[in-house]
């Protein structure tokens, strides 16, 4: 026993190696600030328990009921002195800790962090254990590591070098074992014992390693820009061909990386370069995809989630622009608006890459017609436009929308006449008027008017309207225009009291706050809006705030999950991207009294494809966020609180102030530069064609995975390969040896080839008893496996030399023994023994 406990201890040690090079890496990795000395005491405690727990089969069985008797008395102790609920709330305040603190390291908590390492050093232990001690393997233990420590090179993790060179020792003591386990299975000697071998090659990987890191190389990677133009062109082909973004719904979150794939507000950023559309335009706009309505604290949700059908009926999705057109005459007390107010613009969008239900829609839409397939829509309370079935590449639609002139003088000096309340005073002037144009009837011609009765100047306006007549016989003899003038007024009437109706609904919906909402919050928008003198000077003003006073970031923390989100961003953390400002702007606006809401979408890019003005490829960079607030007298009216959007959006030439955080994270260099495109208004154009990716653009990290597949499956295909050749060019140097050697190894191949089928030589079977019982297991014709010995026996045992046509026999047996091996091995093992190792 101690004999075997000597032989395997060198192993436990290795096992022990590579568990801790794994699990410091992972831990740091993860900015846990566990002392390394105290890992590796964890996981030499946890690798010596598993040699002793699975040292034989007595001591598995004892460890089992051990084990049994634990884990009942655990749950007999937990389900006397631990209430459930209260278990369940420390499982779930650990896996919020967790996922925040992997999302962005903060201060660990003591009790947490002790978990996780212990959970860590486990897991990792175990996996060592088994491919180490139990089964050694050493292409696993390679690929294990190296994947983590490729994944951390990758997405530019935090990582320990001596975690790294600790496993470049452990990996090569692993080759050098590996070596030694394929030769010694082939012959025997008695050079070195297989424990021996481990503790010399301890030194003798040191040495290798203090060899390698001396040699001077340069710090930039190998580039053959021929090559490098290649691979990437093949990566767009494959990108685009493959890579679709699948979801039912649109959401900021889900479908384009920007925060938490469980829709909760911000965390981490997942930049993902999938072009998404294919837009023509000629005024830049942004495409709404989803509106949300309720702020939680923690997400936007729909407070309604039910769609209707248009069913071809789509005044409802043209409801928002009827009222502007009707209200700004009311604004601008005009019925025939300023020239350059509006502008008329047609789009036509054009799916790439996607798969979803969602319609991309620009505000202010009159004409919505898709191009490509007939299909149902679907509305929604809050306005989002959807297909029944998801709709993929190169679904077509176009649309008209009016594009207003944001920010000129004469667009805002008639939004500034908005307030709560137009439309009822509207309503009133229309009763006014008629009630007036009756009276002054009654006073010219007062024998055909009776005078308007007392209780129509009395009466509230709505009942006045419906109280009037449909038509007067006496009104119609005197004159033609009063009617026509009445029709007018009622239809006006009717007009206004369906955008009051609508009005009253939305600052019912629209100003929603959760009860918890800190006070803080409500003071800062009452401190924003003070001076304004109206409801769009109040938003200019919170809108300018956000902007200016804030830095972009995409690399943020995660909010923690006891706070309310605007409010963390607003008085804490005071950086974020645009879920952050749109969200902050949106509660702000609430606050003062503007019905807002939160909206998520696509803008469109710095720049349109190069030669074609109006066109633009929009992928899921272009994924944003922004903020709707609703006037009388207009509607809807997006604002664009991030920066440094902002310019692009009101298409100024003058430079804001823009306060981009300087520690963003450099994997975000390419974002942050479309970002100051933006700004600065270049227009460098990208070289691109409807359906391709777009640019010379590199491999995100997010497309590791992709990556590691098409490498992976490259290197198995050559594998494959280089197992099928290797296995002909065996066979013809057999074939070509000298007629004894040649007999010689053919027959040593048939015997390994029967030993890996489960057909091995029985201790003290002599070959002819081999041979007798392998001929009656497996058939072979017209040469006998019998015949094949005897040859064999008298060449390798006597003096007889092989002839060549003995040679040939062997030759000639080949196929047919191969054969009758894939038969009884089975067409799997078969492939994997001779194609995967190369053993055939």
């Amino acid at each position: 026993m101690l004999k075997k406990i000597s032989e395997k201890l060198p192993d436990v040690l290795l096992a022990a190696m590579v568990s801790f090079s794994i699990t410091y890496a992972l831990t740091s990795s993860m900015s846990l600030t566990y002392p390394p000395f105290s890992i590796l005491l964890i996981i030499l405690g946890m690798t010596v328990f598993l040699f002793i727990a699975f040292f034989n089969r007595t001591t598995a069985i004892i460890t089992a009921v051990l084990f049994g008797v634990a884990f009942a008395s655990t749950l007999v102790y937990v389900a006397l002195h631990i209430k459930l609920n209260e278990l369940v709330e420390f499982f779930d305040d650990y896996f919020f800790w967790l996922y925040d603190f992997i999302m962005y390291p903060d201060v660990p908590d003591p009790t947490y962090q002790l978990i996780t390492v212990n959970i860590l050093c486990l897991l990792v232990s175990v996996l060592s254990f088994i491919f180490v001690v139990k089964k050694f393997r050493f292409l696993v233990i390679l690929a294990g590591g190296m994947s983590v420590f490729a994944i951390q090179a990758s997405y530019n993790l935090v990582f320990s070098i001596t975690s790294f060179y600790i496993f470049l020792a452990a990996v090569l003591m692993s080759y050098l074992r590996h070596v030694y386990q394929i030769k010694s299975s082939k012959e025997v000697n008695d050079y070195v014992k297989p424990s021996v071998l481990v503790l010399w090659s301890i030194p003798l990987s040191i040495v290798i390693i203090l060899m390698a890191s001396s040699i001077q190389a340069s710090d930039k990677p190998i580039q053959w820009k021929w090559l490098d133009q290649k691979i990437l062109t093949a990566y767009n082909r494959l990108k685009e061909r493959f890579d679709y973004e699948s979801f039912d719904y649109f959401s900021l979150s889900a479908s384009s990386g920007f925060g938490d794939s469980n829709d909760f507000l911000g965390g981490r950023v997942r930049l993902d370069r999938t072009n998404v559309l294919y837009v023509t335009t000629n005024k830049r706009a942004y495409l709404r995809g989803a509106v949300r309505d309720v702020y939680t604290g923690t997400k936007w949700v729909n407070s309604i989630e039910e769609l209707t059908p248009l069913e071809g009926d789509h005044d409802r999705l043209y409801s928002d622009t009827e009222e502007m057109l009707e209200g700004l005459k009311i604004l601008t007390g005009t019925d025939e608006l300023p020239e350059g107010l509006l502008y008329v613009n047609p789009i036509s969008v054009r799916f790439l890459n996607l798969r979803t239900r969602s319609l991309f829609i620009p505000s202010k839409v009159s004409s919505f017609e898709p191009v490509s397939a007939d299909i149902t829509t679907f509305l929604s309370d809050t306005g989002d436009l959807s297909s029944k079935d998801r709709l993929s590449k190169n679904f077509q639609y176009k649309m008209t929308s009016y594009i207003p002139a944001i920010g000129s003088e004469d667009f805002e000096a008639a939004l500034r006449k908005s307030r709560r309340g137009l439309y009822e005073e509207h309503l009133k002037d229309i009763v006014s008027l008629f009630i007036s144009d009756m009276r002054v009837s009654a006073l010219v011609m007062p024998s055909t008017y009776k005078a308007v009765p007392d209780e129509y100047a009395s009466c509230s306006h709505e009942n006045h309207m419906e109280a009037l007549p449909d038509s007067s016989p006496s009104i119609a003899s005197a004159t033609g225009n009063i009617p026509r003038d009445k029709n007018e007024l009622v239809q006006r009437y009717e007009k206004v009291n369906k955008f009051k109706q609508y009005s009253d609904a939305v600052y019912e919906q629209y100003l929603q706050l959760p009860d918890e909402l800190p006070r803080r919050i409500r003071d800062l928008a009452a401190s924003l809006v003070v001076t304004a003198g109206n409801d769009y000077d109040k938003a200019r003003a919170i809108e300018k705030y956000v902007s200016e006073k804030y830095a972009y970031n995409l690399d943020v923390r995660t909010t923690p999950r006891d706070r309310d989100f605007v409010d963390y961003f607003l008085f804490d953390q005071q950086e974020g991207y645009c879920s952050y400002f749109a969200s902050a702007m949106t509660v702000l606006a609430r606050c003062a009294g503007l019905p807002a809401r939160y909206v998520e979408g696509y803008m469109l890019p710095p720049e349109p494809v190069d030669g074609k003005y109006d066109t633009y490829v929009v992928t899921n960079m272009q994924a944003h966020a922004w903020t709707e607030i609703y006037f009388e007298g207009y509607g809807w009216l997006p604002f664009e609180p991030t920066p440094p959007f902002r310019n692009a959006f009101y298409a100024t030439d003058v430079q804001e102030h823009v306060y981009v955080s300087p520690g963003y994270n450099p994997a975000y260099d390419d974002y942050m530069e479309m970002m100051k495109r933006y700004y600065s208004g270049e227009t460098s154009g990208i070289n691109a064609d409807p359906g391709t990716f777009t640019g010379r653009s590199r491999p995100m990290p997010g497309t590791v995975v992709l990556w590691v597949v098409l490498v992976t499956g490259s290197l198995f295909l050559l594998l494959l390969a280089f197992n099928a050749v290797r296995s002909k060019v065996r066979l013809f140097r057999f074939a070509s040896m000298p007629p004894g050697s040649s007999v010689i190894r053919h027959y040593n191949y048939y015997i390994g080839l029967l030993n890996l089928a489960g057909f091995g030589i029985k201790p003290s079977e002599t070959p002819y008893q081999y041979a007798a019982r392998i001929d009656k297991l497996l058939f072979f014709s017209p040469v006998r496996f019998k015949n094949i010995t005897d040859i064999f026996v008298r060449t390798r045992y006597s003096r007889h030399d092989a002839t060549e046509q003995e040679k040939q026999l062997f030759t000639e047996f080949n196929p047919g023994f191969l054969n009758e091996i894939k038969i009884s091995m089975g067409k799997l093992k078969y492939f994997t023994q001779k194609y995967i190792l190369g053993r055939i």
